[in-house]
C-alpha cells in the first residue's frame, strides 16, 4: 500500500472479501502497520485464500480489500487457471451381452471405452476415475481406474467401464452419465456426457441397403449420386455416398441431383448426425458465396413435399449466380468449398412420426470440382458428442446456455443468452434463421473468460421484427462453435 497523502498513517489494516462460491478466505486479515506520507507499506503475513477443485478454466474471481484507511476500499480481479475436460466415447462393446452392433439398447450391457483431454490451462493431478449415473435405466459397474496427471493438451483413452441398460428403458432414450474423478479430498470433479440407448435409422454405406435412392429432380437437371470406394470415413470400411464422377473424377455441370433415405419413424427430441467430405466451387471475388454445393431436406408426407434443414452452426456459404444458373436461387444456403472429413449435426426436434431425408447437390454450366461425399449417418435422441450447455463437453473451450424464454413471445421484452468463455478472446455470437441466414450479430468483439449474459429482442439487423419461427443462436470463440435452438411465437 502507497500512502500519496501528506500526513503519515498509522495502524493500516485490511480485511478481503470475494463473492465467488469457490473461493474459501483462511486468512483475510491484512496489518500494513504505519505508512508515512509517500511511503509504502506491506503485509508481512499473506492474505490465504483457498480455490474449490471444481473451479472452471479462466473463472474470474473478483476480491474486494476493505480498509481502515482512505479511500476505505480496493478492488481487484485474479484469473483462475484450473484442468477442464473433455470427454468424448472412444468405443462401445456390446458383442458380450448385446447384439454386436455397437448400439446400446434395453436389456444389453455394453464396455464403454472413453477419451479425455485436459483443455484447460493447468495441470489436472492424477485421479481415480469412476463411472456414475443420476438415472436408475443405466447401472454402471463402479469399478475404479487410476488415472495420470495430464498437463494442458494432454489426451488419453480410459479403461473400458461396464455399463448395464436396464429392461424398462425406452428404446430411445438419452440421459447423462458422469465420470467422477478423484484425487482425495480437494480434488472432486464430475465432468458429465451424454450417453444414449437405440437409434432411429443409421448406415455406415459398407452394404447396399435397398431403402436408399437417387435422382435427377425434374427440369433437365443431372445425376451422379452413387457409392463409391476413392473415399471412406468408416473404420476398417471401404464405401461412401458420392455425387460427383467416378473416383477422383469432377462432378459436371448443371446437377440437381437427390440422394433420398426410405420411410423411417423419427421419435422425439432426436439428432441427425452424418460425416461429410466436400470440394465444390465457391467464387474467389466473394468469399461467403458458392456456385455449386449441397443441402439437406426432410419431408413428413412421403416425399410430397419437402422443408429444408439447417444444421447446427448454419450453412457457410450462399449461392450467387453464375453465367449459367444452377437449380439453387440466390442465396440459397450450401455447404461448398474444401473441406476434409467432418461431423455435420442436425437438429430434428421439430419433427415426429414417419419422415425422409434428402441430400441435394447443385450445380452451374461453369467450373467443377472433385464433388461431395457423405458417410456414417445416424438418427437418434442424443450421441456422445453432446453435452449440457452446449455443443462442446463440460469444461470445454466454450459453454452457450439454453436461451430464456424459449419460446420466445414476439411481444415479449426479449430472450437472454448466457454462455462461458475458458479463455478471453475473439467471441461472435448470432442468430440465424431455418435456412441457415445470419439474421442479427448480437456480439462480435473480445471478451474476457468468464460467464457473459447478452439479450434479443426478436428484431433483425434493421430492427423490424423477426417472423415467428426456427432461429438458431451460435457462438463461436477459442476455435470452436457451439449452437442452440429457439423458437419464436406470435
Amino acid at each position: 500500500m502507497r500512502n500519496i497523502g501528506h500526513i503519515d498513517a498509522a495502524a493500516v489494516s485490511g480485511e478481503l472479501q470475494c463473492g465467488s462460491p469457490y473461493v474459501t478466505l483462511l486468512d483475510g486479515l491484512a496489518d500494513f502497520g504505519s505508512i508515512p506520507a509517500g511511503g509504502s507499506g506491506s503485509n508481512a503475513q499473506p492474505l490465504l485464500f483457498e480455490l474449490a477443485g471444481e473451479i472452471p478454466d479462466g473463472s474470474t474471481c473478483d476480491f474486494l480489500l476493505l480498509l481502515n484507511e482512505e479511500p476505505g476500499a480496493r478492488d481487484f480481479t485474479l484469473i483462475a487457471h484450473a484442468p477442464a475436460y473433455f470427454l468424448s466415447v472412444v468405443e462401445i462393446d456390446d458383442a458380450a451381452f448385446g447384439n454386436g452392433d455397437g448400439v446400446p439398447d434395453p436389456g444389453e450391457a455394453v464396455d464403454l471405452r472413453l477419451g479425455i483431454e485436459n483443455v484447460g490451462s493447468s495441470a489436472a493431478p492424477p485421479v481415480n476415475a469412476t463411472l456414475l449415473t443420476p438415472t436408475d435405466y443405466y447401472v454402471p459397474s463402479y469399478t475404479a481406474y487410476p488415472l495420470p496427471e495430464m498437463l494442458p493438451g494432454d489426451r488419453l483413452e480410459t479403461e473400458p467401464f461396464g455399463v448395464a441398460i436396464g429392461e424398462d428403458c425406452p428404446p430411445h432414450h438419452a440421459d447423462y452419465l458422469e465420470l467422477r474423478l478423484r484425487d482425495g479430498e480437494a480434488f472432486d470433479v464430475h465432468p458429465p456426457f451424454v450417453f444414449c440407448t437405440g437409434q432411429a435409422f443409421a448406415d455406415d454405406f459398407e452394404t447396399a441397403a435397398a431403402s436408399w435412392r437417387h435422382r435427377a429432380l425434374p427440369g433437365g437437371w443431372q445425376d451422379e449420386w452413387h457409392r463409391e470406394a476413392l473415399r471412406n470415413h468408416t473404420p476398417g470400411g471401404e464405401t461412401s455416398w458420392k455425387c460427383g464422377g467416378a473416383g477422383d473424377w469432377s462432378y459436371g455441370n448443371l446437377l440437381h441431383a437427390a440422394l433420398e433415405t426410405g420411410d423411417f419413424p423419427l421419435p422425439a427430441d432426436a439428432w441427425l448426425e452424418f460425416w461429410q467430405w466436400i470440394d465444390a466451387e465457391t467464387s474467389e471475388a466473394y468469399p461467403e458465396y458458392a456456385y455449386d454445393g449441397g443441402r439437406i431436406e426432410i419431408s413428413t408426407d412421403g416425399g410430397e413435399s419437402w422443408t429444408a434443414l439447417t444444421p447446427e452452426g448454419g450453412y457457410p456459404y450462399l449461392i450467387r449466380e453464375g453465367s449459367v444458373p444452377g437449380p439453387f436461387p440466390v442465396e440459397t444456403p450450401v455447404w461448398s468449398g474444401q473441406q476434409d472429413w467432418h461431423l455435420v449435426r442436425v437438429d430434428l426436434g421439430a419433427y415426429t412420426g414417419v419422415v425422409r431425408l434428402r441430400w441435394l447437390f447443385g450445380s452451374d454450366g461453369a467450373v467443377v470440382r472433385e464433388g461431395w461425399y457423405i458417410d456414417d449417418l445416424r438418427v437418434g435422441v442424443g450421441w456422445p458428442s453432446a453435452a449440457p450447455g452446449g455443443s462442446l463437453a463440460v469444461g470445454s473451450a466454450l459453454r452457450l446456455l439454453p436461451a430464456r424464454p424459449n419460446p420466445l413471445a414476439a411481444q415479449a421484452a426479449g430472450v437472454t443468452v448466457e454462455f462461458a468463455l475458458a479463455h478471453a478472446g475473439p467471441t461472435r455470437l448470432a442468430v440465424y434463421d431455418a435456412a441457415g441466414r445470419c439474421v442479427r450479430t448480437l456480439c462480435h468483439r473480445t471478451r474476457i473468460a468468464g460467464r457473459h449474459r447478452i439479450s434479443w429482442d426478436g428484431r433483425d439487423a434493421r430492427g423490424h421484427p423477426a417472423p415467428a419461427g426456427r432461429y438458431y443462436l451460435r457462438l463461436e470463440a477459442g476455435g470452436a462453435t457451439a449452437a442452440r435452438s429457439l423458437l419464436l411465437v406470435q
